[in-house]
């Protein structure tokens, strides 16, 4: 769903001038990605953590560089418990109320 989302907003003429390549979501000044992993960390590193880099530096080209991309990644949870994952919202929900 996410991916038609960014197919549909990532077009020339709305996300940025076809003539110029110029960007053209320069009134977004931040981005945040919510990013679940079913494998560890060091796994994710290996595979170049694509959905990171689309949050923090694909995305924020979009906006003529003036958004900062924020991530917030839980790794791993398919072998996580109950307890930290209720960590992971709690600590999502505190970075989102400081918007």
């Amino acid at each position: 769903m996410l991916k038609g989302f960014f197919d549909r907003l990532l077009i020339p003429g709305v996300a940025y001038d076809a003539a110029s390549s110029r960007p053209t979501l320069d009134n977004i000044r931040r981005i945040i990605g919510v990013i679940t992993y079913g494998q560890s960390w060091m796994a994710a590193m290996w595979m170049g953590e694509a959905p990171r880099k689309t949050v923090t530096r694909f995305l924020p080209w979009f906006t003529g560089g003036k958004a900062k991309g924020e991530c917030h990644a839980l790794y791993n949870v398919d072998g996580l418990g109950d307890g930290a994952r209720r960590a992971f919202i709690e600590r999502v929900e505190r970075a989102m109320a400081r918007l």
